[in-house]
């Protein structure tokens, strides 16, 4: 289980997705904005953030550039639902500042949940270089 973030300002889509999120076995903290958002990931630090961009307050875009510039290893999914080329130009904005993966609401939430699950197991694939490599089960010998 995970413990995954939400930061939306729309009170349905939040509490939607943290609804499926905890169905898929995850932990879900809720934030309504991006100052509320930075300030849960600070207290307790989320494996996977996913925000809104478009919010009143602190944005999704200045969430994401000041998490990233205090915690480099957020691993965050974008979303952003403006329904014009505002909006893919927001999401990209989003990648460049260092989100994983944006998506245009509406989306499937099949499409969220693997990037959330596909941004958990690279988190959780990665070792420490120091370790040795493993040893196969059986050698061949000549």
């Amino acid at each position: 289980m995970a413990r995954i973030l939400v930061v939306d300002d729309d009170d349905t889509v939040r509490e939607m997705l943290g609804q499926v999120l905890e169905a898929h076995g995850h932990s879900v903290a809720l934030a309504a904005d991006g100052e509320e958002g930075l300030q849960a990931y600070i207290a307790e630090p989320a494996e996977v953030v996913v925000t809104d961009l478009i919010m009143p307050g602190k944005d999704g875009l200045t969430m994401i550039a000041e998490l990233k510039r205090a915690y480099p290893e957020a691993r965050i999914i974008a979303m952003s639902g403006s329904r014009s080329s505002l909006d893919l130009d927001l999401l990209d904005s989003a990648v460049k500042l260092g989100a994983a993966q944006g998506f245009s609401k509406p989306f499937e939430l099949d499409g969220l949940l693997s990037a959330v699950d596909a941004l958990l197991a690279a988190g959780l694939v990665a070792q420490p270089a120091e370790q040795p490599a493993p040893r196969p089960e059986r050698e061949i010998r000549g």
